[in-house]
């Protein structure tokens, strides 16, 4: 029976009134089901949307681009991206947007101040930057230095050390580079010093010095810190990394083969060298550098074939001694910096080292953490690695 309007029907009563209310809370029921199904597909779909957007891979420029700098880091909320320009001495903070927003120069006071930053590393408590070839100033997380310490002394009564790769710990540094004992020689290799008055200076292993270490001067971490451990690359005949867990040292294997060869680079002669050095390295198959994004532990590959250039990210599991996933990265860039943080990782690319000692600028990539998350032991291989961007 329909719900009419005639005379006949009102004439009916109310039995006809409750039937046609029935059918009218259906209809309108039915409308609503509808309706909700349609924003919750809407809802879903969107969500869908947000999630790539999330996971997508952006590209951004230095504006304005650094001269000279290694060693990238994030700030701790993770949406600035800190790296000290050597030219200009001082630290720059870069927004998601590429563009400079703040610059450090000289914040500190007499024993706090610092003129030749060249690097800074990110810890639970702040930031730790070099200056100059033996100084270490202590920032926290505002990038105000706390505290300052010089490990280079006066010979022969002082110690005396040269870090070329080094890695903070809890209260203090591991280091591969030389060091030189009161009244002793100088040696070469992995050596720690807890922070105090006075410092604590203790050898942990010898390795090569002379040519072997040029790609430790030129590249970006060979030596990084996860959790209480520092790991340190080694080249071949030890080919693998050399885990640091306080007094214990040991030499983990199983990094991807092809890669340990120590670089074949033309004899140093200075700063007139630097153009001749880097060129050299754009050219070699060879580990460019040691990464940890959350507690994991990273190697960067640069892999050159038929005057092809790529760079691969291989995720390196110490307890397994085990690689377990290769990804290829989104650039061919001569050379690469990639910092991690706690919501982007960034592959900051460097062109050629110009005459004007400076790199050519080239493109700072940004990856979701999200995205390199989703990959844990995905496996790959070099020959064919997982895509770490959509192409």
């Amino acid at each position: 029976m329909e719900c009419v309007r005639n005379d006949v029907l009102r004439k009916r009563g109310g039995l006809l009134k409750l039937h046609c209310l029935r059918e009218l809370m259906v209809a309108v029921r039915l409308e609503i089901g509808t309706r909700m199904r349609t924003i919750a597909s809407f809802a879903a779909v969107l969500s869908i949307a947000v999630s790539a957007y999330a996971n997508q891979c952006r590209t951004i420029k230095f504006n304005p681009a650094p001269r000279i700098f290694n060693r990238p880091a994030w700030n701790a909320s993770g949406d600035h991206l800190l790296l000290v320009d050597v030219v200009a001495g001082e630290i720059e903070s870069y927004s998601l947007s590429g563009d400079r927003e703040r610059s450090i120069i000289r914040p500190g006071q007499d024993l706090l101040d610092f003129s030749r930053p060249n690097a800074i590393v990110s810890t639970p408590s702040g930031y730790v930057i070099m200056d100059g070839g033996s100084r270490f100033v202590l920032l926290n997380q505002a990038l105000a230095p706390t505290r300052a310490f010089s490990i280079g002394g006066d010979p022969p009564l002082a110690w005396d050390a040269a870090p070329f790769n080094w890695a903070p710990t809890e209260g203090g540094l591991v280091a591969y580079g030389d060091l030189r004992a009161p009244n002793a020689p100088w040696k070469t290799g992995l050596f720690r010093v807890s922070w105090g008055d006075p410092l604590k200076f203790e050898f942990l292993k010898e390795m090569p010095g002379g040519a072997a270490r040029e790609p430790y001067l030129l590249e970006s971490d060979y030596m990084v810190r996860a959790g209480q451990r520092a790991y340190l690359l080694a080249f071949e005949p030890s080919y693998g990394v050399f885990e640091v867990d306080g007094r214990r040292l040991r030499l983990l294997q199983g990094l991807p083969p092809g890669f340990g060869r120590l670089p074949p680079l033309p004899e140093s002669h200075g700063r007139s060298s630097m153009a001749i050095l880097y060129a050299a390295l754009a050219r070699t198959k060879s580990v460019s550098g040691l990464l940890v994004a959350g507690d994991r532990l990273y190697v960067l590959l640069r892999d050159v074939a038929g005057g092809r250039r790529r760079w691969l990210l291989a995720e390196y599991d110490p307890l397994q001694q085990k690689t377990v996933a290769i990804l290829n990265l989104p650039t061919s860039s001569e050379h690469v910096e990639v910092a991690a943080g706690n919501k982007w990782l960034a592959i900051v690319e460097k062109g050629k080292f110009l005459a004007d000692e400076r790199f050519a600028p080239g493109n700072v990539i940004l990856v979701p953490v999200t995205a390199l998350n989703a990959l844990h032991a995905a496996g790959g291989s070099v020959e064919s690695p997982k895509e770490l961007c959509a192409r």
